[in-house]
């Protein structure tokens, strides 16, 4: 047999194609499903915890009477609960108000207390929350509701562990003032 026909013969012989075909594809295949389980994991936790941000923010904002360690505590526990997880949680709360500051009606924002409870620290002022603060009106406090869930993936690969921080920004709806254990601002 010549070289150009044994060549010919080999290249048109197709036994054994599918099996490697199968050793190059299935790992790949069963790597994308772990994959797609993965992110659709860090989805959940992100829309989870979104939603739980928003129930405690709603919470804080229809709060009437003074504000204490033990309140925000058992509202970190709520949210822990609320986000389905084992992790460690965190909540901050930053109240901020917009008042006049001088005869010509000028207006500034105003810091007027931060909290936490859990893996979160308190901000120590306005400048530390005033990137985060929408357009208010005269008068108007708001209630800036951070929470922080750690995020440890399914499967060790395609997703680092990390910290997912959630924001949900609120005013106060029935009260003139917020007070910190009887300290009001």
């Amino acid at each position: 047999m010549s070289m150009k026909k044994t060549i010919r013969s080999f290249w048109k012989d197709t036994s054994g194609a599918i099996t490697i075909e199968a050793v190059l594809a299935v790992p790949l295949l069963i790597w994308t499903y772990l994959a797609m389980i993965v992110f659709w994991d860090a989805y959940k936790n992100e829309l989870v915890i979104s939603k739980a941000t928003y129930t405690a923010a709603d919470v804080i904002s229809r709060h009437q009477s003074d504000f204490d360690q033990a309140y925000l505590d058992g509202l970190n526990d709520v949210f822990a609960w609320l986000s389905y997880t084992g992790e460690p949680t965190g909540l901050r709360v930053t109240w901020v108000k917009q008042e006049v500051v001088d005869a010509a009606g000028n207006t500034e924002r105003v810091f007027i207390r931060s909290e936490a409870s859990g893996t979160l620290t308190g901000y120590s002022g306005i400048e530390d929350v005033e990137p985060l603060l929408p357009s208010m009106g005269t008068g108007e406090r708001l209630a800036i509701v951070e929470t922080e869930m750690k995020f440890t993936p399914i499967a060790n690969f395609a997703l680092p562990e990390m910290d997912l921080l959630n924001r949900s920004i609120v005013p106060m709806r029935f009260v003139a003032q917020v007070c910190w254990e009887g300290e009001c601002g």
